[in-house]
């Protein structure tokens, strides 16, 4: 005799919670300020306008920061496919003793995680999280909802 199908439920699992947690961290700390900023450049006097764009590209001063960053930003990409296409040509077709710990360094030293953890032990993190924090400077002085 057939069993009838049944819906099986899986269980609530810790990671779900977890993973929701971590969502919701990214939400607030970076999709937030990110947005209020956003909307905070294209608002004046609660219309829509381009003014500070405006200002901000007929300097020169600007421009050429943005080319420098630009310049570096290429030879950064250049530079990490020359090093990580061969590496990880080998990585994939040889089989290596320390593989998993090789693997494990190599995604620690990335430079994300490395500008974060030198600038996260500077005083001058430390400082400009709490003018982030102000109630009187920070992004909560700055978003609507605390108006």
């Amino acid at each position: 005799m057939a069993r009838a199908a049944t819906a099986s439920r899986k269980p609530f699992e810790i990671w779900t919670i977890v993973s929701i947690a971590i969502f919701a961290l990214l939400a607030f700390f970076l999709v937030y300020p990110l947005w209020c900023l956003l909307k905070e450049s294209v608002v004046l006097n609660g219309k829509f306008s381009l003014d500070a764009f405006q200002r901000f590209f007929s300097q020169p001063t600007y421009w050429g920061s943005i080319i420098n960053s630009v310049k570096v930003g290429l030879c950064v990409m250049v530079l990490s496919i020359i090093i990580g296409v061969p590496f990880s040509y080998f990585y994939t077709f040889y089989t290596l003793k320390g593989r998993k710990f090789l693997f494990i360094i190599c995604l620690l030293c990335t430079p994300g995680s490395c500008s974060w953890a030198t600038r996260a032990s500077s005083p001058t993190c430390c400082a400009s999280w709490g003018c982030i924090a102000s109630p009187s400077t920070g992004m909560a002085a700055s978003c609507s909802w605390r108006r």
